[in-house]
């Protein structure tokens, strides 16, 4: 699967992905960005996994956190910060008669150690068009004898604009162009972006045309409704 937000969007400030030429990553160059800043700023040392947080209570005589998880540890702390997320849990829908498909079938959130090797020449039913979805069709479509994609509502779906080998090569070799090419897009991603989910108007009007322009390159009529 390939990351739909731009590198220069989906890295820190303080850690830019200098080295990585792609406008959007894939899931290992994005897997190993993150172990590198982890190990570089020290993160790694202090992370402790398969430890499930069981327990929290605060001592407001000493303004303490009391933390207990799973296995009989505990530890003391002045700061706890919720960071947990949502999505590792995934929520499948009780479909009627799912439990007689005799294929293979799995949550994204699931996708394991599974490539897109995996999905060669097979057919394959992709069911929502999420984030998960966004990233994981396009591959999917290039390999698979047949490819599904079941959506209850369709998605905003902006050009994946691509730059060529030279542009990215010199945003990556000149900081003060990279430092350019992320302040512009986190003005657009801030400012367009974010006034289009408050409901101004004249966001939603500009984003929708950016879409419809996208949309309109679909050739077959019908398929092109469907995405409407």
């Amino acid at each position: 699967a390939e990351c739909d937000v731009p590198i220069a969007l989906y890295s820190y400030s303080f850690a830019s992905a200098d080295r990585h030429y792609e406008t959007f990553l894939g899931q290992k160059a994005v897997l190993d960005y993150i172990r590198e800043v982890s190990d570089k700023y020290r993160v790694t040392e202090h992370i402790r996994y398969g430890a499930n947080v069981e327990g929290l209570s605060f001592d407001e005589d000493s303004c303490i956190w009391n933390v207990r998880v799973s296995g009989g540890g505990k530890y003391r702390a002045r700061f706890v910060i919720s960071a947990v997320g949502q999505l590792h849990h995934p929520k499948i829908p009780d479909f009627p008669g799912a439990n007689q498909f005799q294929g293979e079938a799995f949550h994204t959130a699931r996708f394991g150690s599974r490539n897109i090797d995996h999905f060669v020449g097979k057919r394959v039913a992709v069911i929502g068009n999420g984030a998960s979805g966004i990233q994981i069709i396009p591959p999917l479509q290039k390999v698979c004898k047949e490819l599904h994609v079941y959506q209850r509502t369709p998605s905003y779906i902006f050009p994946k604009v691509r730059l060529s080998r030279a542009e990215e090569k010199i945003i990556a070799d000149f900081p003060i162009v990279r430092r350019a090419a992320r302040e512009f897009l986190r003005m657009f991603a801030e400012g367009a972006l974010y006034a289009a989910i408050k409901g101004e108007a004249w966001a939603q009007f500009a984003l929708k045309k950016i879409c419809d322009t996208n949309r309109s390159k679909v050739k077959d009529p019908e398929k092109r409704d469907k995405l409407h």
